[in-house]
């Protein structure tokens, strides 16, 4: 194909008349028209009608030539964005348009160190109103960059920062996971996030896997017998291992409480009995300073077995009665390790007694 060269000497201008037209006809949507120079559109509309658009530049300004720019200033309208078009009939009305927009008028808290920091990005679609309603955004993650310098209240101890999802632009808002399935019981991981509904059931319901209170390595472990196959039972232990699902071997068992047994560091009540845990083993009834041990209800001795008292201690139990008439003897040690014993005499015997001596 031979090529048409049309040179001049200085700037070439083609006019039309007011409000006309220049077309450059390559043919129906075939052809190409280059420009090997800058190309400059002044107009209050610029339209570019292609099936893919391809632009190598790596960065589009937009708002160029903005007035207040020169002052340190934003963006006089406001809001400066990319519009698309959802109109019916081919119509680019803002009512039907998907915004991307920069808004110049917003402000929000934040950086480090912590101040106001102007504009937002802002995703939307028209209304007819002119009412902004906001959009979705659908993303993997969102990742935010590791500042250096005084911590802020953004951040954490060593610069790194937090994302404040709310905040005061949006004050009486919530984080929902509303519409998923079953989130709660997917919260599986250490780095979880749960929702409310987990941790309603986990520690109040107990439902999911809340099994254990645990500070540093002491712990109250709750052991249900429908899930664990156990005896249900709850398990207080002092420096122990958490980690410990069903059989405690390590660490001192300071309570376990069954249907039946409750048992507090060496002592366990089982029903109305009151007895030690280990075989062999005395029960100690003590009291604070002067304070007195007073029973409030008659007494009855039921066992026969001969104690045996320490130094300085004294043994009561029972058997059949003999010559005292009560079936309650005595036994003591003294001091010096001599082992006396003998039965309480009933009154109408130490009158008897009285009367033959």
């Amino acid at each position: 194909m031979t090529t048409d060269v049309l040179r001049v000497q200085g700037d070439y201008k083609v006019q039309t008349a007011s409000s006309g037209t220049i077309t450059l006809d390559t043919g129906i949507k075939s052809g190409t028209v280059i420009v090997t120079g800058n190309l400059t559109v002044k107009g209050t509309t610029t339209t570019i009608e292609s099936v893919n658009a391809t632009i190598k530049d790596r960065l589009i300004v937009l708002n160029s030539g903005e007035p207040n720019n020169d002052a340190g200033g934003g963006v006089t309208d406001g809001t400066s964005g990319i519009m698309i078009s959802r109109g019916r009939n081919g119509a680019d009305d803002p009512e039907y348009g998907a915004f991307i927009e920069w808004n110049d008028t917003q402000t929000w808290s934040g950086g480090i160190p912590l101040s106001t920091i102007p504009g937002e990005f802002e995703f939307r679609v028209g209304t007819a109103d002119g009412s902004p309603l906001y959009s979705a955004i659908k993303i993997n993650a969102i990742r935010m960059p590791v500042e250096s310098g005084a911590d802020g209240a953004f951040s954490t101890i060593g610069g790194n920062p937090r994302l404040n999802i709310f905040g005061s632009d949006n004050p009486h808002s919530v984080l929902s996971v509303h519409g998923t399935d079953n989130y709660a019981g997917r919260v599986t991981d250490d780095d979880d996030i749960p929702n409310k509904y987990y941790v309603d059931h986990a520690i109040a319901v107990g439902i999911y896997d809340a099994e254990s209170v645990v500070d540093g390595k002491s712990f109250i472990k709750i052991i249900d017998n429908f899930k664990d196959s156990l005896t249900s039972q709850i398990i207080g232990v002092l420096d122990g291992d958490p980690g410990e699902k069903f059989t405690i071997t390590t660490g001192t068992v300071v309570m376990r409480i069954t249907a039946n047994v409750a048992q507090f560091s060496g002592v366990e009540f089982i029903q109305n009995q009151i007895q030690p845990v280990g075989a062999n083993t005395d029960l100690r009834l003590a009291t604070n300073g002067l304070g007195q041990i007073l029973i409030a209800a008659p007494l009855i001795f039921e066992s026969n077995t001969l104690p045996v008292p320490g130094a300085g201690q004294t043994g009561l139990y029972t058997n059949n009665p003999g010559g005292g008439g009560t079936g309650i003897y005595y036994i003591n040690s003294s001091t010096l390790g001599a082992i006396t014993g003998d039965e309480f005499v009933s009154r109408k015997k130490a009158l008897v007694f009285s009367l033959i001596f």
